[in-house]
């Protein structure tokens, strides 16, 4: 899989694995896969604990992790913070359109805070969620089965012109995944003619070399005699004499190579 994607990544446990010993859930971490067909136009914007945004020709992808809801005011300044890096972000690509994903942790038909400010942040940059598709398996992205609680709190979000182009969302609910969230999926259908999808873009892997007799053979030469005295001083077995008359040999190969050449 590494050779056929790019991945950006961000984790938690960047700034806590030099300071203690880790214990208990694992730490949250975000990231973003990239096709290697695609790996030549994708270029890093941004990349923090909470956000990585991409561009990929004229589209910024964001994907973010958003901390559990709180009323604090700890909780409200850091969500504060991550909206704002996340429209520095976009900012600086204007006319891009935007596509956005992650755990943002509440539910967005909620009346509290959070969801009032996100949803406030969508408008200010015509961004909407992607309804579930009605074959979705679930309904929910979060379980906790012991207290009977199955929340929508993963979501994709995409610039309002993109909307049309979303075929599908749904989660995917199989029987090996040990995490309580379920992994989201969706489809946005783009123009298969788009520069991005050229395959004249593929990076190529091939090295090339000149081959021996079109290399630099006098300075060849020179550091043969050189290994061939070293060897002499660690052995004794080659004598000075020998060396020099390897050498005239040498050089006087080199010269017929040369010239015929």
């Amino acid at each position: 899989m590494a050779k056929d994607v790019l991945c950006f990544s961000k984790s938690g446990i960047d700034d806590s694995i030099v300071s203690r010993v880790l214990t208990g859930r694992s730490f949250d971490s975000l990231s973003i896969l990239v096709r290697s067909t695609l790996a030549a136009e994708a270029k890093l914007v941004s990349m923090d604990t909470h956000f990585i945004a991409i561009s990929l020709k004229n589209i910024a992808f964001v994907s973010v992790y958003l901390s559990t809801c709180y009323c604090s005011e700890e909780y409200k300044s850091k969500l504060l913070d991550i909206l704002c890096a996340v429209g520095e972000c976009i900012d600086k690509h204007p006319g891009f359109s935007i596509f956005l994903g992650g755990d943002f942790n509440f539910v967005f038909n909620d009346s509290k805070w959070s969801c009032r400010t996100l949803l406030e942040f969508f408008e200010e940059y015509t961004v909407a969620p992607v309804l579930m598709s009605t074959n979705s398996p679930t309904s929910y992205s979060y379980s906790h089965d012991s207290l009977q609680r199955y929340f929508l709190i993963d979501y994709f979000c995409v610039s309002k012109d993109l909307l049309p182009l979303v075929s599908s969302s749904s989660t995917i609910d199989v029987g090996n995944n040990l995490s309580d969230h379920l992994p989201l999926e969706t489809c946005l259908i783009l123009n298969s003619t788009s520069e991005c999808h050229n395959n004249n873009n593929k990076v190529s892997n091939t090295a090339y070399q000149l081959r021996w007799d079109k290399s630099y053979l006098r300075l060849y030469v020179f550091d043969l005699c050189r290994l061939c005295f070293l060897f002499k001083q660690s052995t004794h077995i080659i004598s000075v004499r020998n060396i020099f008359t390897m050498c005239l040999v040498l050089l006087s190969l080199t010269n017929y190579v040369q010239f015929i050449l």
